[in-house]
């Protein structure tokens, strides 16, 4: 039997337990109260097995609480947080707990965490999922979050090729999208929506260029701004292609918006 020989408050507000050998541990208030822990107090091992348990459930509920409380988590991801604290047991009861009373919910969670990376974050539907996974959510739950945003990949490239990546180099930005897991389908349409294009041939007639130019730049008529870069070019008497190497071809440029700036 282990005899409670004294009991001081801790800086945290926790209970410190004292026996004949020195100091046990530590417990909250709340259990405190329900085990009637007194100095003088006899405990044999299982009891006292039973009321160090205990402690350490209702903390490791109150961090989990506070982790809950600087931002939403998912369970798989706040367990992994209390493991860093606590044995499995103790962080499996915390999780249960905090979900039986609401303040866990995965499906809320995912659905919540997929609007923000595909409306406010502009992730690819592939990005997204991959994040949803590092946050331990199963393949069901990312699905049934994911199911409303199908379609969404088209609308998120062409918001980036016409915002972030506007001006730039079309390779670069087709580069740029890929690694962030856009299809090349909605790579390209978006490049063409936002004025960008992997093959552009005009027929300029009053050109008169002498020798054939090796590479052109695209650049906006309205505002200067580079559209296109490193493209050579090919010439049939007056008539003038401009072409991207190794791409797919994309769309077609409207001479009147954009203009092209030969180099021999």
């Amino acid at each position: 039997m282990t005899r409670i020989t004294d009991i001081t408050v801790t800086k945290k507000g926790r209970y410190a337990l004292f026996c004949e050998s020195g100091f046990l541990f530590s417990i909250d208030e709340v259990t405190k109260f329900d085990f009637g822990i007194e100095i003088g107090t006899l405990l044999d091992d299982r009891q006292l097995a039973r009321l160090q348990d205990a402690s350490e459930s209702r903390k490791a509920v109150a961090k989990g609480l506070l982790y809950l409380g600087m931002r939403p988590y998912a369970a798989g991801e706040l367990r992994r947080k209390l493991l860093g604290s606590f044995d499995p047991d103790t962080v499996d009861y915390a999780v249960t707990y905090l979900a039986g009373i609401g303040y866990l919910d995965d499906g809320d969670f995912a659905a919540q965490y997929a609007e923000e990376l595909l409306t406010v974050r502009r992730r690819s539907l592939r990005e997204a999922r991959e994040k949803m996974k590092l946050k331990g959510l199963d393949r069901e739950t990312i699905d049934a979050a994911l199911a409303p945003w199908q379609g969404c990949d088209e609308e998120n490239a062409a918001y980036l090729a016409a915002g972030q990546y506007a001006g730039k180099d079309a390779r670069k930005v087709y580069a740029a999208l890929a690694r962030r897991g856009f299809s090349g389908d909605a790579i390209r349409a978006a490049i063409a929506a936002a004025g960008g294009a992997f093959t552009w041939t005009i027929t300029a007639a009053t050109h008169g260029i002498a020798n054939p130019a090796m590479m052109a730049q695209l650049y906006e008529v309205a505002t200067g701004a580079q559209v296109l870069a490193d493209v050579t070019v090919s010439q049939t008497n007056y008539d003038v292609t401009v072409t991207i190497n190794d791409t797919e071809k994309a769309g077609t440029l409207n001479a009147n918006t954009y203009r092209v700036v030969l180099f021999g």
